[in-house]
C-alpha cells in the first residue's frame, strides 16, 4: 500500500485526472479509495504528511468533493478520519497556527466536507485567499463555497425544516455537467424579425 501511494505521487497525470475530472468507473474508484486509504494508514503511523503525498492527497479530497463523498470508507479509515477531526478541533483550542493543522485538513477533506465538522466555525476565521494557492480549491470545494450557500439559504423558510434533518440527509450540490455542446451564439430577436420579413406563412405580433 504505501508503495502504491508513493507510484502514483510521482504520477503527473494520475494527479491531474481526480483534480480536473469525474470518472463513473468502478476501477478508477477502487484506486482512488486504496491510495486514500494509504495515505490516512501512513499518517495514522507517521503522525504526519508528507510534502510528497500532498498533492496525491489534494487531488483526491477535490474528487471526493465532487463526488459527494460517495466513496466508501472502512471501519478503521472512518476511526482514523475521526480521531483526526478530534485533534484538529483540540489544535484550534490550543490556538494552533494555521500552518499546524494544514495537513489534518487536508486529511479529513479525503473523507467529508469540511463544513460539517465540529471546528467548521473555526475555519470562519480565515479568508479563503489567506491559505496556501494548492489548498485553495480544495477548503473552497469542502468549506467556503458550502458556507456562502448556507449563508444565502438562512433567508429562507425551507432552512427551518432542513435544521430537523439529519446530517447526512440535507441537500447538498451534487456533480453537473461541466461542459456543454458547443453552439454557435445567437440573437432570438434577429431569428424572429428575420422568419417575420422571410416568410408571410409566418404569424407575427404587429406592432401598435
Amino acid at each position: 500500500m504505501p508503495g502504491l501511494s508513493e507510484a502514483a505521487s510521482e504520477d503527473k497525470l494520475l494527479i491531474l485526472a481526480p483534480q480536473k475530472t469525474l470518472m463513473p468507473n468502478p476501477a478508477m474508484e477502487e484506486l482512488v479509495t486504496l491510495l486514500r486509504r494509504a495515505i490516512i494508514a501512513e499518517v495514522a503511523q507517521t503522525v504526519e504528511l508528507r510534502d510528497e503525498l500532498q498533492r496525491l492527497t489534494l487531488a483526491i479530497a477535490q474528487y471526493a468533493a465532487r463526488t459527494g463523498y460517495a466513496l466508501a470508507a472502512e471501519d478503521d479509515e472512518e476511526r482514523l478520519v475521526s480521531a483526526i477531526n478530534d485533534s484538529i478541533q483540540a489544535q484550534f483550542a490550543l490556538g494552533e497556527e494555521q500552518d499546524g493543522l494544514i495537513g489534518s485538513l487536508m486529511t479529513s477533506a479525503m473523507y467529508g466536507a469540511l463544513f460539517h465538522q465540529p471546528f467548521a466555525v473555526q475555519l470562519g476565521q480565515w479568508n479563503l485567499v489567506d491559505w496556501p494557492l494548492a489548498l485553495q480549491p480544495v477548503l473552497a470545494a469542502s468549506y467556503y463555497d458550502r458556507a456562502e450557500e448556507e449563508a444565502i439559504k438562512q433567508s429562507f423558510d425551507e432552512k427551518a425544516e432542513e435544521l430537523c434533518l439529519d446530517k447526512t440527509d440535507a441537500p447538498q450540490a451534487w456533480p453537473s455537467w461541466s461542459r456543454l455542446a458547443y453552439r454557435t451564439e445567437s440573437s432570438l430577436k434577429t431569428l424572429m424579425a428575420n422568419r417575420c420579413t422571410g416568410s408571410k406563412s409566418v404569424d407575427c405580433p404587429h406592432r401598435p
